[in-house]
């Protein structure tokens, strides 16, 4: 029974075991028929389950100390895939022996590494894959059931396994094959799609789309060098923090990258010393880097993440280092042309923007077109337009991305700033990488954001005029190329600058010239300085811009500066009279400067209740007032914002307050000078009256009705005293309404009068109410009287009388005032005690006037004497010449000096010798030159006569001809006097007219003729017209010359030759 039940036995064990053999025989031929992967690993794990019952089954590869599930049967989906690091001393010498492991049961066996989706497994048998007689991996049976699998199980399983694993090989040997001829293939595509493009960004994405090809990613980055650092070029899938341009140190990876020139894999980047673990990049678990070289220039590095330890392969890692060979020299080519194409658009821009800006010329719109065109040149977060003003200060004139650019814009600071006096020294552009690490960087307005940073010269004429600073909220953000293509910028942007600079300064001096000529033509219609104010401040506003200014002036009697006119905002100050040095209005009078406040409300000058007053954003500036020779008050004016008191306002209101200080002067002294001439007006009609008039009362009436209307007087009366009736007699009385006032007299002893008198004071009385004992009061009852004055008149010690002056409103004289009526009371009593001398005197002046023209006619004949051929000469053209002044309209008093003048025309030839003067014969030009010496004679001998000096136009000046060839001095046209011109007509008449020892008279028509041939040339064209006007007017008079009535001479008359004169004894030819 035993030894049938072994045969049985051994019988199923032969059958088990042909069964397994021919199982393995069609194992073996379906597994070497196929090398598709996916296939093998289904055929493998079902052929499996014929030879031994599993629960489920796996199989791991081993590729560089890790193992990877790559196929499954029975097993949880997310376990395909899984890498997990296995530690050899757990196994011993299990790949030494390179036979089966059998765990009884894994949850109590440390070695098994477990997961979650494999707790369900109890009893395991791994199974080695030996192809080529190394080992690939594993073939691993699970089983729910605790010792389930035994060694005849690892037999069949390790005879199954050697099958499967050449099977395996042979099929990653086809696949491996397959995909070298596909990269290949990829590689010789995406060297060829490089070329496709030269834009820079176009072929980073290439570059990227391309490698997720050659080797998938989770992530990449394309880093370029520059000098100690990588600039972030382009990326994909990295996070946010990690933006193009950020800036990397070149760590020890990469270094071992370029200096080994191969790709650099590392498995699990978390586990990796040399992969720095920055903020972002926990994800990262297999990376991969390959270096860029082009004719050894390094040119970056391209940086492959993956979230998958053990991702990248050799096999990648030759692909990537042949395609980043590639990408290098096509990246290089891409950086030329991009540089080269951003260096034709820039310079175009600049010339565009050189356009703009010259059409430009209002500061504000090119501040706004300069960091418009800077930003398209070299973009930036925000930028800045500095100037240099006087004083070597620097102002922020603009801004353009600040936060907050009100805190900028005005602001000013010293231009000795270290990063200025660097920029000054080498004209160049200055770049800071990072703001934060450089102490040179001071934070000006709002500049908390910046990091990057470039400072570029503002250069007009060889000379640092300004600043643009040029902002960036990243470090490292400017470039060389950025600083060429700035300066180039910047110095069109200076020119354009002060260009601007120079048209505003230009149209504000206009301006300023044309608000002087308006101001002037409106102050012209201004009649007193009431008038004047109101115009002067109307141009303020008008000027600035604003409805608030005022003016003060000074008051020396209360010692105040008194406003004026006042408008806006000031016309409501709490206190607007102030003492000199008090406020700002009293210590600009004092000071003598001007004072600008940027902030009334805080300005420590401005007196408290006023401080108050103005709300927050008022700015003032405050001008002295000047005249020549001392200062009258102060224009004030206020803004509020977002105006604000500027540069050129402080010279418009500076020019204005010099007019105004001009003009209320020039007022002043009008108003005083009026004053003056209203008085010596009154003088001298006064005296005019008292020379005109031998009628005392009508004198002295002139000198009360003055009174009235030029000193503001209601009523003025003037008493003489008669030393017969000791009475003073009312000998002129204006402004009562009492007439029987004319005839009444006074009683010396009578109520004032006597003590004016007696005294010899004046008397002022300023209420008439309060008195009830001044002069006649019955007389002026009823006139409503309210102050008296009244003067005594004395001459030689001796009384006269008394000038009397009324107000009906209160009067407080001041000191020219009394001057001056002091004047009027000298006058009266002139003309109350010299009335019968000045009637002689007039007497006396008229005899001695006429001795006086009586001895110059003497001297006009005593040279008729001497001369013969002059005789009866003088008086004619004296009288002829008096005529045709007459007719051409010169007054009366000049005429006077006219008459003398010709009486004496010829007077200086008592200076040439006789021998010259009664000469028959031609003179010689020896003779000729002394001749023309009788004009100066004649000046020398009068000039030193008062009396005669305004005569000597004649004399000195009846030789000059019209076109400047007479003589002595040459005269010519309008210089000639007009007397003397008058004069040459007449005395070449007369002498044509006259007989000579050496020719006859001539005709009259012949006369016309020979004269009216020389206007233009010696004679004054415009005279002429009148003389011959004059002669058809008056015949007459023009024909009154003797020589007339003798018998007309026989032959031809020629006239003299040019420059030959009556008294020249020079013949005709």
């Amino acid at each position: 029974m035993a030894n049938a039940l072994e045969r049985i036995q051994l019988f199923e064990l032969e059958k088990k075991r042909r069964q397994q053999a021919e199982i393995l025989r069609e194992v073996t031929s379906e597994l070497t028929s196929s090398f598709e992967r996916e296939k093998l690993f289904e055929d493998i794990f079902t052929s499996l389950e014929r030879l031994i019952y599993f629960d489920s089954a796996s199989i791991e590869i081993i590729k560089k100390g890790y193992s990877e599930i790559i196929a499954g049967r029975n097993i949880a989906g997310n376990l395909i895939g899984i890498k997990y690091q296995t530690d050899p001393q757990k196994w011993r010498d299990r790949e030494k022996l390179r036979q089966p492991v059998i765990i009884h049961d894994v949850q109590t066996d440390d070695r098994f590494v477990k997961f979650e989706a494999t707790n369900y497994i109890r009893g395991w048998m791994g199974i080695p894959l030996i192809a080529q007689n190394k080992l690939i991996g594993f073939l691993n049976l699970d089983s729910r059931i605790p010792g389930f699998f035994n060694e005849e199980h690892a037999a069949i399983a390790q005879t199954f396994a050697n099958q499967a694993a050449v099977a395996i090989e042979n099929t990653r040997l086809f696949e491996l094959e397959q995909r070298r001829r596909r990269e290949a293939e990829q590689l010789s595509l995406a060297t060829s799609s490089l070329t496709a493009t030269l834009d820079i960004n176009d072929l980073y994405e290439i570059i990227l789309d391309w490698l997720q090809k050659l080797a998938p990613f989770d992530s990449a980055s394309i880093m370029l060098n520059q000098g100690d650092n990588l600039w972030l070029a382009a990326k994909r899938n990295l996070p946010e923090e990690y933006h193009i341009g950020r800036e990397f140190p070149i760590t020890n990876k990469w270094r071992h990258v370029a200096e080994n020139r191969k790709p650099l894999i590392i498995e699990d980047a978390q586990k990796e010393v040399v992969f720095e673990q920055w903020t972002g990049t926990e994800y990262i678990r297999g990376w991969m880097s390959a270096a860029m070289f082009s004719q050894d220039t390094l040119i970056g590095f391209l940086n492959l993440d993956s979230m998958t330890p053990g991702r990248y392969s050799e096999e990648h890692a030759t692909q990537v280092q042949t395609f980043a060979n590639q990408a290098a020299t096509v990246i290089e080519k891409a950086r030329i042309f991009e540089l080269e194409k951003k260096r034709r658009e820039t310079a175009e821009t600049v010339r565009q923007a050189a356009t703009a800006l010259t059409n430009l010329l209002d500061l504000p719109s090119l501040h706004r077109a300069i960091l418009e065109w800077l930003y398209k040149i070299a973009p930036y977060d925000s930028a800045s337009v500095l100037e240099i003003e006087e004083g070597d200060r620097v102002r922020i004139t603009a801004t353009r991305g600040l936060p907050n650019p009100e805190k900028a814009v005005g602001q000013t600071f010293s231009s000795d700033n270290a990063l200025c006096k660097i920029i000054d020294e080498t004209g160049q552009t200055l770049i800071i990488d990072d703001c934060r690490e450089d102490p040179r960087f001071e934070k000006w307005g709002d500049s908390e954001h910046v990091r990057g940073w470039m400072g570029v010269p503002l250069i007009s004429r060889g000379q640092v005029i300004g600043y643009i600073t040029v902002d960036s909220r990243a470090p490292n953000a400017f470039t060389q190329n950025d600083a060429t293509a700035a300066q180039t910028f910047a110095q069109q942007a200076a020119a354009s600058l002060e260009n601007v600079r120079l048209y505003t300064e230009t149209s504000q001096r206009l301006e300023e010239l044309e608000m002087v000529s308006r101001v002037s033509y409106a102050l012209r219609a201004a009649r007193d300085m009431k008038e004047m104010l109101p115009i002067l401040l109307e141009e303020i506003k008008s000027s600035t811009g604003t409805d608030s200014a005022a003016i003060w002036l000074y008051d020396p009697r209360d010692n105040l500066l008194i406003p004026q006119v006042l408008s806006g905002k000031l016309k409501d100050m709490p206190k607007n009279t102030f003492k000199p040095n008090e406020g700002v209005v009293g210590k600009v009078y004092s000071s003598g400067t001007s004072h600008i406040s940027l902030e009334l409300t805080s300005d420590m000058a401005v007196i408290p209740e006023n401080a108050f007053y103005f709300e927050q954003g008022w700015s003032g500036i405050a001008i002295p007032i000047r005249t020549t020779s001392e200062i009258i008050g102060v224009i004030v004016v206020a803004m509020k914002t977002p105006r604000k008191i500027e540069t050129h306002y402080a010279r418009l209101i500076t020019t204005i307050a010099e007019i105004a200080g001009n003009a209320i002067h020039r007022s002043n002294l009008y108003e005083r000078s009026d004053e003056q001439v209203r008085r010596l007006t009154a003088l001298r009609e006064m005296d005019t009256a008292i020379t005109s008039s031998l009628d005392l009362r009508i004198t002295l009436h002139i000198i009360t009705e003055h009174l009235i209307s030029k000193m503001g007087v209601s009523a003025a009366s003037i008493l003489v005293f008669n030393p017969d009736s000791q009475m003073l007699d009312y000998y002129a009385a204006s402004g009562f309404q009492n007439r029987e006032l004319h005839n009444a007299s006074l009683s010396i002893g009578d109520g004032f009068a006597g003590q004016i008198l007696l005294n010899r004071r004046p008397v002022h009385i300023a209420d008439l109410e309060k008195e009830f004992d001044y002069p006649h009061t019955n007389l002026l009852a009823g006139e409503k009287f309210r102050s008296y004055y009244a003067i005594p008149l004395f001459s030689k010690g001796a009384a006269r009388g008394i000038l009397e002056t009324y107000f009906k409103q209160p009067f407080a004289p001041n000191d020219d005032w009394m001057d001056f009526l002091q004047t009027l009371a000298g006058q009266a009593t002139i003309a109350i005690d010299n009335a019968q001398l000045f009637e002689n005197l007039q007497r006396t002046n008229q005899e001695l006037s006429l001795a006086y023209d009586t001895t110059l006619e003497g001297w006009g004949k005593a040279l008729e004497l001497r001369d013969k051929e002059t005789q009866g000469h003088t008086q004619r053209v004296t009288n002829l010449t008096m005529e045709l002044a007459r007719q051409m309209g010169i007054p009366e008093a000049e005429l006077t000096h006219i008459r003398r003048g010709a009486l004496l025309h010829d007077i200086g030839k008592m200076g040439v010798p006789d021998s010259i003067l009664r000469k028959p014969t031609s003179l010689t030009d020896e003779e000729m030159f002394e001749m023309r010496k009788h004009p100066q004679y004649a000046y020398d001998l009068l000039s030193s006569i008062p009396y005669l000096r305004p005569a000597l136009d004649i004399p000195y000046c009846h030789h000059e001809w019209w076109n400047g060839s007479g003589y002595p001095r040459g005269l010519k046209g309008g210089e000639i006097p007009l007397p003397a011109r008058i004069f040459a007509v007449v005395d070449v008449w007369d002498a044509l007219l006259s007989d000579r020892p050496y020719r006859k008279a001539w005709e009259e028509p012949d006369v016309m003729k020979y004269i009216a041939d020389l206007s233009g040339k010696q004679f004054d064209p415009q005279i002429l017209s009148a003389f011959h006007q004059l002669l058809e007017s008056k015949p007459k008079v023009a024909h009154s010359n003797p020589s007339r009535k003798k018998k007309k001479s026989v032959g031809k008359k020629t006239p003299p030759k040019k420059g030959t004169t009556k008294g020249e004894k020079k013949k005709a030819r």
